[in-house]
């Protein structure tokens, strides 16, 4: 019997940091597409292997910084603030018993001609008022669609200690704008520190801060801001957010 530990990607040699793997978020929908494609050709192959071969790990999840390696290791399906790529819808696709379909295109300026849709189940599609036929619509930038940028704020997570925001870039339809780069400052307003840098410059239309509240046994509302360092007339609008911690279980000790 034999059990693969590190599936997926390749050993640290100088392909191996130019692999199909190796995606950072940034780079975009087309090399995301290209990561996702590379996953499901080897899982493709792992599912045909013989029977004694029972299993195997995906290396690795996110991605992350190393203290064996000077490179950052970019093969995850979720960035290091656990913002999904392609490659992870792409896998709950192909591992999902309940039906699914997701559309791995954003329908922006610089986006593919190609539209590729992960699913699991047949599916009826139209794009942009046409009927969708796989293999043959090709996608056709329209500037309708290109509207002044706003702001979407979005929670992530359940934490109780650290609490996770993205801040995305989006047009006035609340469609991301994915190929615009802005500097963000959050500013927090309550009993709750911000961790990490900040002002940060968004990847791939997304700036993530996390948010850690004061210990409190009756935690009051907290209110995060995202707005761009850029000023003016035209400047995205900033976008707010307001929750209100969880207050933590009380842990008893028997000796």
């Amino acid at each position: 019997m034999s059990f693969r530990r590190e599936w997926g990607d390749f050993v640290d040699d100088w392909s191996a940091q130019n692999s199909p793997s190796r995606i950072p978020w940034e780079w975009g929908e087309w090399p995301m597409v290209v990561q996702a494609d590379h996953y499901m050709w080897i899982l493709d192959e792992l599912l045909h292997d013989p029977p004694h071969h029972f299993g195997a790990c995906l290396w690795h999840g996110c991605d992350h910084s190393r203290g064996g390696h000077p490179d950052n290791f970019y093969g995850g399906i979720m960035t290091y603030a656990r913002q999904k790529k392609y490659s992870w819808y792409a896998f709950k696709a192909a591992l999902n018993e309940k039906p699914f379909v997701y559309v791995a295109h954003e329908l922006a300026n610089c986006s593919p001609d190609t539209v590729t849709v992960f699913s699991n189940c047949t599916y009826n599609a139209t794009l942009l008022g046409e009927p969708f036929k796989p293999g043959e619509t090709k996608y056709g930038y329209r500037k309708a669609h290109a509207k002044a940028a706003a702001y979407r704020k979005q929670r992530r997570g359940n934490v109780r200690e650290i609490e996770n925001f993205t801040a995305t870039l989006s047009d006035g339809d609340n469609n991301p704008k994915r190929y615009e780069t802005e500097t963000i400052r959050f500013t927090v307003e309550g009993d709750a520190d911000i961790v990490g840098t900040n002002p940060q410059v968004t990847r791939w239309g997304e700036a993530v801060v996390l948010i850690r509240p004061r210990a409190s046994a009756n935690p009051k509302p907290i209110k995060v801001r995202a707005a761009t360092v850029r000023q003016g007339k035209y400047a995205p609008s900033a976008g707010t957010f307001e929750f209100t911690p969880i207050v933590p279980g009380v842990r008893v000790s028997i000796y």
